[in-house]
């Protein structure tokens, strides 16, 4: 019965000397924080230059300014970019005024096949907000390259000239300052891209 008397006293010295503890914790983390050098600039991005579906040159001097989402894949693929491409479209929707914050690029992976023309009919029926991207397949690789994009062309046995293309779906948002910010996976949904956008610009 006596020992229980100081049970009380004794968890209210715990719980202080924890609450002191933790304090001190996070004073020494902001002190820390403060010396660590700042973070290296991003090594995705840097110079290209394609043209879009009108035929106009566009190179890293036209995301400045802006919010850019790019976002690699060719226009024979059934599956990841179709669905990525109208995924960006709803984002986009949900984004309403802020929408216009933003330019968005759909760069082929395949421009043996996916000529301009091509590209612009192909895009039209998803979205009129995306532009489609194209070039030499040098300049295609000069950007991939540029992005750390990995892809590779797997061949059809049954089809010499058919081929299908394996890639990393990611989309990259840049900044207005032509800076990498994040990139987005294949598994984010419309509405968690948009919440995403949102508080990139708020």
């Amino acid at each position: 019965m006596q020992i229980s008397k100081y049970i009380p006293q004794t968890r209210i010295l715990i719980f202080a000397v924890v609450v002191l503890g933790l304090a001190a914790a996070l004073l020494l983390k902001d002190q820390f924080a403060a010396l660590r050098p700042p973070a290296k600039p991003s090594l995705i991005g840097g110079p290209f230059s394609l043209i879009d579906t009108n035929g106009a040159t566009v190179t890293e001097q036209d995301l400045r300014g802006h919010y850019t989402l790019i976002f690699f894949g060719y226009a024979n693929e059934k599956d990841v970019t179709p669905t990525e491409l109208r995924v960006i479209a709803a984002a986009l929707g949900e984004l309403g005024a802020d929408a216009k914050r933003f330019k968005v690029y759909f760069v082929t992976l395949d421009p043996e096949r996916d000529q301009r023309e091509k590209l612009k009919f192909y895009l039209s029926d998803i979205s009129p907000e995306l532009e489609g991207l194209t070039g030499t397949p040098e300049q295609i690789a000069a950007m991939t390259k540029a992005y750390h994009v990995g892809f590779r062309k797997i061949p059809d046995p049954k089809a010499p000239k058919s081929f299908e293309i394996e890639y990393s779906p990611l989309i990259y948002l840049m900044g207005p300052d032509e800076k990498f910010i994040t990139p987005f996976e294949y598994t984010t949904d419309s509405k968690g891209l948009a919440d995403s956008l949102k508080r990139v610009i708020e």
